[in-house]
């Protein structure tokens, strides 16, 4: 009987070879069989060579870049290599892993050669939990530094002098075009464009992206004419002449006369800025517009939140919701189905008098103060790659925030889920055609929405409006936005790993996710109990002992069926350890924490050798990864103690 104890040199723990100075003979017919094993490792996890995670693309918007017409999809790679740039050692700990997958992301976004897809997002990074890793993108407005929760004017889309706006980026009108019969004469779009896309969650006023905050000038028993804000859109309104025809085209059309760019062409010589329409009732006004019907006209947008005053003729005190519809004397087109639709009539969606928003408060001093939210249907998620008109609808609710500043479900007042077709996906989705200049236009209007807001009379307007929106030619850290590098949606995304990161992660492709809500609640790859590897198990080869053990590998492909993997052979296996780390203990050796696990067999398995007699001078030892048959290179250390009977 002899005992043999193998100590691996310093540094290297998975192959090495154990020189002896007198020879050991090894008697014919043999036994061989494990006592116990000791291994040692930098850290919780390692990889044998460089690894990958690509971020791909499945559907973005704008779909293509405007400036160019090539396509805005990609797939954008990240490298994790072996040595950990952190340490300059092997291995990782699970958080270090997490903090590099984060910074090399951040470097996509704001390093060299920044790409335009990531700008409105950010890596996914848990910060509280030490035994969770946590891969994916979230939406992260606050990365443009957006303007604090408040919209600023665009002075090329302010129509008349009878525009103001006070300290607090709201808007008030400071002038009537008739003093006598006041009505919407003039208006602002912002330039900051409305975040549409974002997912929010209840409960979250100071976080949610895609809330527009708002709140009138004067009290209620004060406001005399009609205010009004809603959702317009500069892209739309700019692109006419270059392709759509329908659009260009058509005198009806709601945003054929909206800018400065176009307010004198053939089409909006008999036409008012803004748009304005008899309620529900077809066509925008035209001709001799001093009449007293003008007071009771609506605002031209998609949607239009409009809050009456005391001076309207059939209908004062009142919230009135109103939207933009491609309406036909059959009434067989109400909705509209892309950008370029023909927007020819304002239809009325909900209403509610003012006195239901105040509740019990005093009218002669309370200010009406609401918020507005767009967001997606269940069915949107669960469409992921196949989106069909009829399931992915986008909604909207309107909270009141004049009883109550919390952002709660009590707090809604109106939701259109369930109600009322508004916009679905396919609006947002237009296909671009024509030239270069002509799918540029197309493709801005896939992100379409400014503010537009416009008041009656003298002194009337908001004290405040307040959205976390984003321009879409500013300049953001290292890019200024523009239709040559154009900030971006997501729509969703996947995450493919090479092998390694992979079978730590649990999957080597992710199913597809929606970035579009916050950190909390984006779609993420999750990987509980990141640093116990309680399921790392080890293979002993002694190579140059003649051990028959047989065994295959993980990365065989199957058989016939799909239940008969392939590939199985002789290997000269000492023992299979599982789970040596199961009761692990770290020590810091101050340049690092070493995990150090232990195993010894519960019951003696001796191997027969059916060997002639032999004599070594050496052993060769080599410790590999029990399912991929990998050399398990991030080992530091190991000790392997055993006996020849």
């Amino acid at each position: 009987m002899t005992s043999i104890n193998l100590v691996s040199p310093s540094g290297n723990g998975h192959t090495y070879s154990v020189k002896f100075r007198d020879p050991i003979v090894i008697e014919p017919n043999s036994s061989v069989y494990l006592n116990f094993a000791k291994f040692k490792r930098n850290s919780n996890l390692y990889f044998t060579t460089d690894q990958t995670i690509d971020i791909v693309i499945n559907e973005v918007k704008p779909s293509i870049i405007p400036a160019t017409g090539e396509t805005n999809l990609a797939t954008l790679t990240i490298n994790i290599p072996s040595l950990n740039p952190l340490t300059g050692r092997t291995g990782y700990t699970a958080k270090e892993l997490e903090a590099l997958i984060y910074d090399k992301i951040r470097d996509l976004q704001l390093g060299t050669g920044v790409v335009n897809q990531l700008l409105l997002y950010s890596p996914i990074y848990n910060r509280q939990s030490t035994d969770v890793i946590e891969v994916g993108l979230y939406q992260d407005v606050d990365g443009l530094d957006a303007p604090t929760r408040r919209i600023s004017l665009d002075p090329n889309n302010i129509l008349s002098s009878s525009q103001g706006n006070n300290n607090e980026f709201g808007y008030i009108k400071t002038s009537n075009t008739d003093a006598n019969n006041p009505y919407y004469d003039s208006y602002a779009l912002s330039k900051e464009h409305y975040n549409f896309f974002y997912s929010p969650t209840l409960g979250a006023f100071d976080r949610d992206h895609n809330i527009i905050h708002f709140k009138t000038n004067v009290p209620v028993d004060s406001q005399l004419g009609n205010i009004s804000i809603g959702l317009s859109s500069s892209e739309v309104g700019d692109v006419g002449g270059i392709g759509w025809t329908d659009y260009a085209t058509d005198n009806d059309n709601i945003f054929t006369h909206g800018n400065i760019a176009n307010q004198n062409t053939a089409n909006a010589t008999a036409k008012h800025n803004p748009a304005l329409f008899i309620a529900n009732q077809t066509n925008c006004l035209g001709g001799a517009l001093n009449d007293i019907s003008m007071r009771s006209a609506i605002l031209g947008s998609y949607l239009t939140m409009e809050i009456t005053g005391a001076n309207h003729p059939t209908r004062p005190k009142q919230l009135i919701l109103w939207r933009a519809i491609n309406y036909s004397a059959a009434g067989s087109r109400l909705k509209l189905s892309k950008p370029d639709s023909v927007m020819n009539r304002m239809t009325e969606v909900w209403s509610t008098p003012l006195s239901n928003v105040l509740g019990t408060l005093d009218a002669t001093t309370t200010k009406v103060e609401l918020a507005f939210q767009t967001y997606w249907g269940n069915d949107f998620s669960a469409k992921k790659g196949g989106r069909s008109e009829g399931n992915d609808k986008l909604n909207f609710r309107i909270y009141n925030q004049t009883q109550s500043s919390q952002l709660t479900a009590d707090q809604i007042i109106y939701d259109s889920y369930g109600t009322l077709n508004w916009l679905y996906y396919s609006f947002f989705n237009r296909a671009t055609t024509g030239t270069i200049a002509e799918q540029g236009g197309q493709a801005n209007s896939q992100i379409p929405f400014n503010l537009i807001m416009s008041a009656q009379c003298i002194n009337e307007g908001f004290d405040f409006i307040k959205m976390d929106g984003f321009d879409k030619e500013g300049t953001y850290d290292s890019l200024t936005a523009s239709d040559t590098n154009p900030i971006s949606y997501i729509v969703d995304y996947k995450l493919n790993m090479s092998t390694e990161i992979a079978t730590y992660l649990g999957q080597g492709q992710s199913v597809l996710m929606n970035p579009n809500a916050d950190e909390a609640h984006a779609d993420r790859i999750l990987k509980h109990d990141a640093e116990q590897h309680e399921d790392e198990s080890y293979s002993i080869f002694l190579k140059n002992f003649p051990i028959s053990a047989y065994k295959n590998i993980q990365s065989k492909s199957m058989g016939s069926g799909g239940n008969v993997q392939d590939g199985g052979y002789v290997q000269p296996i000492l023992y299979d350890v599982p789970t040596p780390y199961s009761d692990a203990k770290v020590i810091n050796v101050g340049t690092g924490d070493i995990l150090v696990g232990t195993f010894q067999p519960a019951i003696i398995k001796k191997l027969t050798l059916k060997n002639q007699k032999m004599v070594l001078n050496n052993i060769d030892v080599e410790i590999r990864d029990i399912e991929t048959n990998e050399i398990a290179k991030g080992l530091t250390g190991s000790v392997i103690n055993f006996t020849i009977e």
